[in-house]
This record gives C-alpha cells, structure tokens and sequence, in this order.
C-alpha cells in the first residue's frame, strides 16, 4: 500500500554495476582498515578524479572504492604470501609506496593523498566494476585484453601499442 501524498518512486529494471570502464587518473582521498563480509581484513581506498583531461566532468568526484583483501590469522604461509604479493603489486608499486623490507603493521595513511592511474574494469565472473590494474603513467597500465594492442590515440584511429 502506498503512503498517501509522498511521490511515487519506482524502482525495478537495470541497475548500475559501478563507474563506467577505462582509465582515470585519481588521488586516494581516504585510506582506512575494515573487514569483508567474511570477516577478512581489507585495505579500503576511496577514489577521487583529479587532473584527468579524459574525465573533466567527473573532475573532484568520487570515482569508487578500491578494496584489497589482506592476510589473517589462521590463513596458512602460502596463502599470505599470495596475499601479500597482489597487495605488493597492486597497491604498494602502483602509488609508488616503498614495501617494507621486514614485516610491520600496515598504516594506511601512507596511501593519503597518492596520486595514480587506475584501470576499471569487469573481473571474470564478476558484473562489478573494480579497480584491475594502478600505475604512475597511464603508459605503464597493462594492454586491455580484448583489443588488438592498446587504445585508439585519436588523431588518425592507429591503433598505439603499450607493451613493455
């Protein structure tokens, strides 16, 4: 039954599965320590567009959270040092974040205010759109699988090659 006077509002249909896919360059405007519906540890990066003239409109918006699962107690030595490598490669030499040579506690503050490119994309088997790749330039992004070599450059349609 509806409430009497209040504006309809429907709701049903296609829904959003996050930001639109591509690249953006971002500033990370809020770092923080949580956990996963599984109760597993997580770094948690809020996202915002800064500087990117491919993206003007979204310009100071927030673009997503980035979440990167963490080791926890119990996990066993090969599965913290599969975690702790994506974080590595992902995170810590994405934004440029020195990785400590002995093991510490993780502060998440070092990630404030870092600025980078991020890729957005559809993992296998997942409708979402997360963050798959970090780099310093856009050119040190890995070439998108699914075109020929990398993007259009836009001025003759030549398709531009990234490969390292």
């Amino acid at each position: 039954m509806a409430i009497e006077g209040a504006p309809q509002i429907l709701i049903g249909g296609a829904v959003s599965t996050g930001p639109a896919k591509g690249d953006y360059h971002i500033i990370v405007s809020d770092a923080s320590l949580g956990t996963s519906s599984t109760s597993r540890p997580n770094l948690q990066l809020e996202l915002t567009v800064k500087d990117d003239p491919n993206h003007t409109a979204k310009e100071g918006k927030k673009l997503t959270r980035m979440f990167q699962s963490l080791p926890q107690d119990g996990d066993d030595e090969e599965k913290v040092k599969t975690m702790q490598g994506m974080l590595k490669r992902l995170v810590y030499d994405g934004f440029g974040v020195k990785w400590p040579a002995e093991p510490k506690p993780i502060d998440p503050r070092i990630f404030l205010g870092k600025t980078a490119f991020v890729r957005l994309d559809q993992k296998p088997g997942d409708d979402r759109t997360n963050v798959v790749a970090v780099a310093h330039a856009l050119d040190k992004l890995p070439v998108r699988k699914g075109t020929p070599t990398g993007p259009v450059n836009g001025k003759n349609g030549t398709v531009v090659s990234r490969r390292r």
